[in-house]
């Protein structure tokens, strides 16, 4: 898997799909050593507060759910960073508040020549203000460059941004109450039909509808 064709999840689980045809970071379920930031050790099922904060059955035209990772720690939301930046990017998280995320990785129903990807991720911190903050700060690493942002109806405060070079990518994040939540999709070159920005602002209102209360 060359640079431009990545699943690329960093800046707290935050992600730049860019022709992406198979994920390089698998997310261990982790949770972390309050004392070591930095020493992750198995978690237990996400409980209900975030268990049903992600894409679902019918909600992503074409993909279906798949597996789920589980993290109570700002250390296992980080592990699939370089070493280098985990510790300062932990910190960051833990100074917001962060609670535990939940990720789900999906995968097209049908596959043609080239697979593509979607994933799904929420985000619990202590207060509302602190996921607005976790919104505004991942907003304004990952939507330069090669990235195109477009309009998000109906979710007050979404960020939709696009990349169509070498494949393509689509994400969508909001912030709604205590959680954050982050909806991407990336394909290589050769997908059959893959998902449209109407497809994945769709799915992210159902989304929305959903947890919002």
């Amino acid at each position: 898997m060359g640079g431009a064709s990545r699943l690329a999840i960093g800046m707290a689980a935050a992600i730049v799909l860019a022709g992406c045809g198979s994920t390089s970071h698998q997310q261990a379920t982790t949770t972390s050593v309050a004392a070591s930031p930095n020493v992750a050790l198995p978690a237990g099922p996400p409980p209900a507060a975030i268990k049903g904060r992600v894409l679902t059955v019918g909600e992503l035209a074409g993909y279906a759910p798949g597996k789920t990772h589980f993290t109570n720690s700002a250390a296992g939301e980080v592990a699939d960073l370089p070493i280098s930046e985990q510790g300062p990017e932990a910190a960051r998280l833990q100074s917001l508040g962060f609670v535990a995320a939940l990720r789900e990785q999906l995968t097209p129903v049908s596959t043609g020549s080239s697979e593509g990807e979607a994933i799904s991720i929420a985000e619990q911190f202590r207060s509302p203000r602190a996921a607005r903050t976790q919104l505004a700060f991942i907003v304004g690493h990952d939507t330069g460059g090669a990235f195109t942002p477009f309009v998000v109806p109906g979710i007050p405060g979404a960020h939709g941004w696009a990349e169509s070079s070498q494949g393509g990518a689509i994400n969508i994040a909001f912030a709604d109450g205590p959680y954050y939540y982050i909806v991407g999709a990336g394909w290589q070159p050769g997908q059959p039909q893959p998902p449209t920005q109407s497809t994945m602002i769709a799915a992210t209102q159902r989304l929305y509808s959903r947890v919002h209360r």
